[in-house]
């Protein structure tokens, strides 16, 4: 095995929070003037008079004063201030409670209950801003609870800055290379992923992380990327600055012996599981197919249990099985899809992960070979000629707007066949291209 190379590097430089929430005065109950004065202020708005952030109350200067040093750090032109100040005095002149008073909740609200026009609009383009103000100032962190697939980056960038987001990002990418990871893995996943952590533990800093965060943030917020966190606290191990990586809970799940499946075949498709170089999805889907193999052995064949008890015959009765297979067989489902005929594509993924099972077995020679799996889980002609084209229905707002398209290229279509008529297809090429 190859060593894995030790890289120094430089610890991050200290850093300290934006602003200073200190000077703010965080009283969350709105005082009568000012609430009077928020009052004035939406009914002029809703009224249709515009509202300058020139003429804006003396008394609402302790509500302003926090949102604009948080505007500060998105370097927002004068337009999107003035905007974004006034979503949040509307919303606390209706929720009648100041920002410092909002739960998670509140913040999520903000974003997924339905609201006028104009606000929605403001929301969907000072996004960004309005994430900046919540985490800075509030400690709102979870995005994600929001309703949308947040890009954390811009988020990051504002309040850590650029320099920092990037050295961070490049400490863990450089340990990466050096193992012998792609420069195409690593740009795929590390970005968002790293600013998803960051901004979870407030800190651009590597050093300010700990193995508890990371599971916290691989749990809550991104658990389709289990295993990128996982491969990151290992960098961060090597780099000396965690004592323990984090481990995914589809491999402490692996440990657990499943219900109804022989100890042994389990054991062994874990082992696979662990070896195989396949992608996580890939090797989950095959992982599980193998555990419903399990069960059928454990209801035909009682007397297998390994796969070094797998014999030609044992395989061909295993196809035949499979070609009369139904939905929620050998598995614990609802009794309203159990019994439905197996659809010819799920057919021909058991076959596919019985192939890819078998091989790995016998090119790493854990098992002995009896013979060849290529052949023997071959899918019958017969389901494949049933795998056909799977359409997908398009809603009708999707329809609605590709008609006028379709209407624009039937008449220029027309037009071409015009010109060809009239003037010869030479002549009409030669126009067109």
């Amino acid at each position: 095995m190859i060593a894995l190379l030790k890289i120094e590097q430089p610890s991050s430089p200290s850093w300290t929070w934006p602003v200073d929430l200190s000077s703010y005065d965080r009283t969350a109950a709105l005082s009568a003037e000012e609430y009077h004065a928020l009052a004035e202020r939406v009914q002029r708005s809703d009224a249709g008079q515009y509202c300058s952030s020139v003429d804006m109350p003396a008394v609402l200067h302790r509500l302003t004063r926090p949102l604009y040093d948080g505007l500060d750090l998105t370097k927002a032109i004068a337009q999107v201030r003035r905007e974004v100040v006034h979503l949040f005095l509307r919303e606390m002149y209706f929720r009648q409670q100041a920002i410092w008073g909002w739960t998670q909740d509140d913040w999520i609200d903000l974003f997924t209950v339905q609201r006028p026009q104009k606000l929605a609009h403001r929301l969907s383009h000072y996004r960004h801003q309005v994430y900046v103000i919540g985490y800075v100032l509030c400690n709102f962190t979870d995005f994600s609870a929001t309703g949308r697939n947040i890009v954390r980056y811009p988020i990051a960038k504002k309040v850590f800055g650029q320099e920092a987001i990037d050295t961070a990002v490049e400490r863990v990418k450089s340990a990466m290379l050096a193992w012998g990871y792609s420069q195409a893995r690593s740009d795929d996943f590390l970005l968002r992923v790293m600013c998803a952590l960051l901004l979870a533990n407030r800190s651009p800093r590597l050093e300010d992380l700990t193995t508890e965060a990371i599971a916290l943030v691989a749990h809550r917020d991104m658990p389709f990327y289990e295993d990128e966190y996982a491969l990151i606290s290992r960098v961060l191990v090597h780099l000396g600055i965690l004592s323990h990586p984090f481990v995914p809970a589809s491999s402490q799940k692996a440990k657990v012996s499943p219900q109804q499946v022989p100890a042994v075949w389990a054991q062994w498709c874990q082992r696979w599981r662990a070896t195989s170089t396949l992608a996580a999805s890939t090797r989950s889907g095959i992982y599980s197919r193998l555990l419903t193999v399990g069960r059928w052995l454990a209801q035909v064949h009682p007397e297998i249990e390994s796969p070094e008890q797998w014999t030609r015959e044992v395989a061909l009765e295993f196809v035949a099985a499979v070609d009369r297979l139904t939905v929620g067989a050998y598995r614990s489902l609802p009794p309203q899809i159990v019994s439905k005929p197996m659809k010819p594509k799920a057919k021909v993924h058991h076959f596919s992960s019985m192939r890819i099972f078998f091989r790995d077995l016998q090119q790493w020679e854990w098992i002995p070979r009896r013979f060849d799996p290529f052949r023997c889980f071959a899918t019958p002609r017969s389901i494949k000629a049933l795998v056909g084209p799977d359409p997908r229905v398009i809603a009708d707002d999707v329809w609605a707007k590709l008609l006028p398209v379709l209407s624009c290229l039937t008449t220029a279509l027309r037009q071409v066949a015009g010109t060809m008529s009239s003037r010869g297809t030479v002549s009409a090429l030669a126009k067109w291209a």
